[in-house]
C-alpha cells in the first residue's frame, strides 16, 4: 500500500470512495475547481492510501495558526474515509501515522477531530491510535445551505 498526497488525477476515484462516507453524491465539477485551491495551500492536506493504483483510504488535514499562548500551530483531521472492503486491514491506521508525521513536521502542536456518532466503530479505532475525548468535548454546527 501507498500513501502519499492525493493529485487532480486522483479525484474520481476520491468521489466514489468520499461517497461511503456520505449518503450524498458528490460535485467532480466544483472538486475539480477547487483543486487548484488546496493544491497551493501549504497548510492543507489531502492525503491516499492507494493499493494498485485503486483508492483505497484517503483524508483531509488542515494546519491552523493559533494566535494564543506560543502562537503554535494544530491540525484539523476531516473526511477520514477507508474503503468498506479495506476496513479493518490497517489502512485507516496508515493514513493516520502518515498525517500525524505531516503534523509534527510541521510544528504542530496537537491533532484533533471529530466523528458522527452513528460511526460506532470510531471511537474505539481513535483511542487505540492514542485519541483522547476527555476532558474534551466535541461540537460541529452545520450552516444551512
Amino acid at each position: 500500500m501507498d500513501i502519499a498526497p492525493l493529485s487532480e488525477t486522483d479525484l474520481e476515484q476520491l468521489i466514489v470512495l468520499q461517497a461511503e462516507l456520505l449518503d450524498e453524491a458528490g460535485d467532480l465539477e466544483r472538486m475539480r475547481a477547487l483543486w487548484a485551491v488546496i493544491d497551493r495551500d501549504p497548510n492543507h492536506l489531502l492525503l491516499g492510501a492507494k493499493e494498485e493504483g485503486r483508492l483505497v483510504g484517503s483524508l483531509a488535514g488542515i494546519v491552523c495558526h493559533d494566535l494564543i499562548g506560543s502562537c503554535i500551530p494544530f491540525m484539523v483531521i476531516e473526511n477520514v474515509v477507508v474503503a468498506e472492503d479495506r476496513r479493518h486491514r490497517g489502512v485507516g491506521r496508515q493514513l493516520m501515522l502518515a498525517v500525524e508525521r505531516f503534523a509534527r513536521a510541521r510544528g504542530c502542536r496537537y491533532l484533533m477531530l471529530v466523528s458522527a456518532r452513528t460511526r460506532e466503530w470510531a471511537p474505539a479505532f481513535y483511542h487505540s491510535l492514542g485519541y483522547g475525548s476527555a476532558p474534551y468535548r466535541g461540537y460541529k454546527k452545520m450552516l444551512g445551505d
